[in-house]
């Protein structure tokens, strides 16, 4: 079982809207700052996350190859259902170490 970050010792960034192309470097642009600021682990939250095409797929494992080749740990929380189905069908759940919740939510 993978270990489950503790929200206290992790920064979180919550993924709004859509994670679609064009716009996916967003999220790359917010990861690199974190870990430039020395952050090493990331709680991504996809409970505002309505939708994503294989753009935003691609980019969620370009971030957590980031987080791997810089000794960090990337973990998703809340992603909608609609979210973690296709996350599922693609097997990147298993990747991102989907947690529960954040903050006891």
């Amino acid at each position: 079982m993978p270990a489950v970050l503790d929200p206290a010792c992790a920064a979180t960034v919550c993924v709004i809207g859509q994670l679609r192309a064009p716009g996916t470097g967003a999220l790359r642009r917010v990861v690199t700052a974190l870990l430039l600021d020395g952050e090493r682990h990331i709680l991504l939250d996809l409970a505002e996350l309505t939708d994503l095409d294989a753009a935003g797929i691609g980019e969620l494992v370009n971030v957590s190859n980031l987080m791997t080749a810089a000794g960090g740990t990337l973990q998703i929380v809340r992603p909608r259902t609609s979210v973690r189905r296709l996350l599922g069908e693609v097997d990147l759940l298993r990747v991102l170490e989907d947690t529960p919740n954040v903050n006891g939510r």
